[in-house]
């Protein structure tokens, strides 16, 4: 049977409003669907948030290898400051009229599901909604959607704090795994979810990873965390890095130790660091986690999720974090790891444990992150099957 017009003409806007962490989920997952009868439009809140994931080695072929039409709602590099709401308005009118001009004309917008959505996001869902549009809310990564604890899913009024809103029954919400919990799907009181797969664990798209080379080789992958009050201090984040080295150095002391970073994360607090210690052998990777973690000898991480990178590939990986106490009061739930199964070391001693067992060639491996569960599920072309 053929399919009807209106299916072939099916207009798609992917809204990108707060930056790669949307990137990471949505270009992996498109690569991986039948995409020849949509008409699909990314529209960028910000030219640098674009910028961004062009000159990442992998986010860069995906784009080339998709080749979507792209806009800009913002043409200059210069971040859009986030102000109340009718500020937003007036000072950048001519942005809000594109914004709203570009939903009318699509069929199902896409956008961010996270928390804290950016201002401009919560515009896009505001008129999607008036002109009867369907709107499917992503994840902001692939690897961070997850409730850690079916006991800590929280009641109507912690959802309230939260910025549960009754509207979002308008949206339906893209979860990665129905082997799991979808954290944004719980906590943002989303009506609908739909199970799309995630990328991430797909063998094809693993296979697309591993088939873009860099030339890195012999060396300790360390994925750090950006510095913030109450969750993680500099000088918290300094005591981290500097055990961390001191152990890197003990066993592998010829090896290179890849630093990448959070996109949160400002260069200068590593470099101060690196620089303070006289740190040799050490270099900040401006190359993709992903890509990075495939090859490294060992992946230690603090707090962060790309941490979970290389154990999609079967690569051993540990988070470092001596603070645990302060998730639950920062987040409001458990840590993941123990949901997760992945290592987790809470002081020097358990790190170095790890370390050596690492060299004693035992596996950290998850089943969690097992590729063996890849399927991709196509949601705007039902008729195709999983991939």
């Amino acid at each position: 049977m053929k399919k009807s017009t209106q299916e072939k003409n099916k207009k798609i806007l992917i809204f990108i409003s707060n930056g790669l962490g949307e990137v990471e989920f949505i270009y992996p997952y498109l690569s991986l669907i039948n995409t020849d009868n949509l008409d699909i439009r990314f529209l960028y809140l910000e030219k640098k948030i674009f910028q961004k994931a062009s000159s990442d080695l992998l986010w860069s072929s995906l784009i080339k290898q998709n080749n979507f039409k792209t806009i800009f709602l913002n043409n200059n590099v210069d971040e859009i400051t986030r102000t109340y709401f009718f500020e937003d308005i007036i000072k950048k009118f001519h942005i809000f009229i594109r914004l709203v001009w570009n939903i009318l004309f699509t069929d199902i917008l896409i956008i961010d599901y996270g928390q804290i959505r950016a201002k401009f996001c919560n515009v896009a869902r505001f008129f999607a909604i008036l002109l009867n549009k369907k709107i499917i809310a992503m994840p902001h990564t692939s690897n961070a959607d997850y409730l850690f604890n079916i006991n800590e899913i929280p009641s109507l009024e912690d959802r309230k704090k939260l910025g549960y809103n009754s509207s979002r029954d308008k949206e339906v919400c893209m979860s990665l795994d129905p082997y799991s919990y979808s954290y944004n799907y719980y906590f943002l009181n989303f009506k609908n979810q739909i199970f799309v797969g995630n990328p991430r664990r797909n063998k094809k798209f693993l296979e697309f990873v591993s088939s873009i080379t860099h030339k890195n080789t012999n060396y300790i992958l360390y994925c750090s965390f950006y510095a913030n009050k109450k969750l993680y201090s500099l000088q918290s984040k300094e005591n981290h890095f500097i055990n961390m080295y001191k152990l890197v150095r003990k066993y592998y002391p010829n090896y290179k130790i890849l630093v990448t970073l959070h996109p949160r994360e400002k260069p200068a607090d590593i470099k101060n660091i690196i620089l303070k210690y006289n740190c040799e052998n050490v270099e900040i990777s401006k190359l993709n986690t992903m890509l990075l973690s495939k090859n490294a000898e060992l992946t230690i991480g603090t707090i962060t999720s790309a941490m979970y990178c290389p154990l999609y590939f079967g690569r051993n990986s540990i988070n470092y974090w001596e603070e645990d106490e302060k998730y639950y009061s920062y987040v409001g739930h458990s840590h993941p790891l123990d949901y997760l199964e992945v290592k987790h070391a809470k002081n020097t001693h358990e790190l170095e444990k790890l370390i050596q067992m690492h060299l004693n060639g035992e596996s950290f491996n998850s089943k969690f992150f097992n590729p063996s569960h890849n399927k991709i599920r196509n949601i705007f072309n039902s008729s195709d099957g999983d991939v």
